[in-house]
Order: structure tokens, then C-alpha cells, then sequence
């Protein structure tokens, strides 16, 4: 499994899932909670691009899926695709939510933005915008959907200067406007302020290597996953490298290694 994301009634999760990251196949599946009922959603697909049912859609080395706060709908980080993509909770209808297949770097509307490599997806609580790490442009990415799908707009929310294969985001919960960034080749974790757009580093020194502590004390090898807890009070974080899980604590900035042998 490569990305879960809860439903807002906490009923089920959505699940990503492939066999291969390259040629598939790849599906999208629903997991209830209770009794661990999986059903598949999207797939299984081998890789492509194409719109439309569940039984035909295709996708491309997809990374991320996050369920809008309303429960209606999925946005997905169709990574390979260098697209996002949007599935519908009710029929597994998959459409391009922006970007085309072809890499690049451009902001505007759905049809004229472009991504590249673009790895997580994160809604804000209230739903009306949605974060993206664009992870070979080294940027965060912000997909405005006040004005409704069909007019939305992808801004650049932070530049390539402040981030070094940024591979993963989660927006804070609650009215703090902030946004976590697992920054890869940095070997740090940083967080965007949304409505100033400035950027800080919140753990890690950039050296490779597994040490618990406050802040730029602390070292990383491997940032993968981050996910704020329902409080905001933590930020989950998940090493790939070391198979570590750890913990930072945004009150104290204390790094803590919770699960894991390394």
C-alpha cells in the first residue's frame, strides 16, 4: 500500500496501492474500519492516462490520495502522469483535475498549469484549497477550489530556493494556516505559513542520520510520509530508509522516535 487517507465521517479509508510503481497495475481501494471490508474503487489498472469509469480510467505511478472534507470526492498525486486527478467517492469516476502529461512548470488554470512529478496532495480543513508537492519543480504547489472546479486556479506556494525534493505535505488542522513539508534531499522538515508564504525548518540539521531531539538537533535519513494528528499537536513522520517512525512535537519541537528498529 502506498498512501491511505480517512474518510471525514471515519467510516472507511481509501487505499493506493500497486504492484509495480512503474507498469502497474494500479488500484484504488475503499477499507471499512469496521470488519475490514476492502472494495475496490478505481482499477486495477495497468499505466496510462485516461478519464472516465472505474472500469476504464488509468493511471501512472500514482503517490498520494486525500479525500476531500466533504466525503464526495479523492484527489490523487498522479506522479508519472504529472497530473492531479479526481475520483469520485459515489462511482469511482476518475477525471484530470489539472496539469497533462507532459512535465513543466506553469500556473493558471486547470488546463494551462503544469506539474512535474508531483508526489502528495493535502486538503486545507475547510476544503476549499488543496496543497501539492511538486516534487521535481522543488516546490509546493496550491490549487485554489473557492470558485469551484471548473475555475479553479494552481499557484506556486512556495519557491524551488526553500526546498530540496520536497516528498510529502499535510495541512495543519484547525484555523492555523500552516503546512508541513517532508523535504527529502534536505533531510529536513520545514513548514509553510499559507497566508505569507514564509518558510522555516522545524527538525533536522540536513545531515543523514537517525538522532531524536529538539529541532535542527535532530537528523533524518530518510523523510517519506508526514501527517499532522487530529489535535495538531504532532506531526507523524515516516523514514523510509531507517523504517522509523517518529513524532515531532510542534508545541516543544522535540523529535521522538515512537516505532521502528531501523
Amino acid at each position: 500500500i502506498q498512501s491511505v487517507s480517512l474518510s471525514p465521517d471515519n467510516y472507511q479509508m481509501a487505499a493506493l496501492s500497486w504492484a509495480s510503481p512503474i507498469n502497474g497495475p494500479y488500484t484504488l481501494f475503499t477499507i471499512t474500519l469496521e470488519g475490514g471490508v476492502a472494495t475496490p474503487l478505481v482499477g486495477e489498472t495497468p499505466a496510462g492516462h485516461v478519464d472516465g469509469a472505474r472500469d476504464v480510467a488509468r493511471f501512472n505511478g500514482p503517490s498520494d490520495v486525500a479525500y476531500h472534507p466533504d466525503g464526495a470526492w479523492l484527489a490523487v498525486a498522479d506522479t508519472a502522469n504529472n497530473m492531479l486527478r479526481r475520483v469520485s467517492a459515489a462511482t469511482g469516476e476518475v477525471s484530470t483535475l489539472a496539469g497533462a502529461v507532459a512535465p513543466g512548470l506553469a500556473d493558471g488554470a486547470a488546463s494551462e498549469a503544469r506539474f512535474s512529478y508531483p508526489r502528495a496532495v493535502s486538503f486545507s480543513p475547510g476544503g476549499d484549497m488543496l496543497v501539492v508537492a511538486d516534487t521535481d519543480n522543488n516546490r509546493i504547489r496550491r490549487v485554489d477550489l473557492r470558485l469551484g472546479l471548473s475555475m479553479l486556479e494552481v499557484t506556486t506556494m512556495a519557491p524551488s530556493e526553500a526546498f530540496s525534493r520536497p516528498a510529502c505535505v499535510s495541512w495543519a488542522p484547525g484555523a492555523g494556516g500552516f503546512v508541513v513539508v517532508a523535504d527529502t534531499k534536505s533531510r529536513r522538515l520545514k513548514r509553510v505559513a499559507v497566508d505569507t508564504e514564509a518558510v522555516v525548518t522545524l527538525a533536522g540539521d540536513g545531515l543523514s542520520g537517525w538522532r531524536d531531539g529538539v529541532g535542527t538537533y535532530a537528523q533524518f535519513r530518510d523523510l517519506h510520509a508526514v501527517a499532522y494528528s487530529g489535535d495538531g499537536s504532532l506531526v507523524y513522520i515516516a523514514e523510509e530508509g531507517t523504517k522509523f517512525l517518529r513524532t515531532y512535537d510542534v508545541g516543544s519541537g522535540n523529535v521522538s522516535t515512537v516505532a521502528g528498529t531501523g
